[in-house]
């Protein structure tokens, strides 16, 4: 289906790239890694390590402001 539907808009996004992009986004808005696993069907947190690893730093960095500037 996401192959379909990325042809039909005349973009490439491979499941990758979207599984990616939804662990980033649960992350940012401050969901659980563990709900994310079990969202994604996931096992191991090493999953999650692989998918966020280009904004690891960053998601830090939101989660440290959260944390300590409130």
């Amino acid at each position: 289906m996401l192959r379909k539907r990325s042809e039909m808009s005349g973009t490439k996004v491979t499941a990758r790239q979207f599984r990616r992009g939804v662990a980033d986004r649960w992350l940012r808005e401050v969901g659980s890694e563990t709900l994310l696993r079990a969202n994604q069907g996931w096992r191991s947190p090493t999953m999650v390590g692989q998918y966020v690893r280009r904004s690891a730093s960053e998601l830090a960095m939101i989660e440290a402001r959260r944390l300590f500037e409130s």
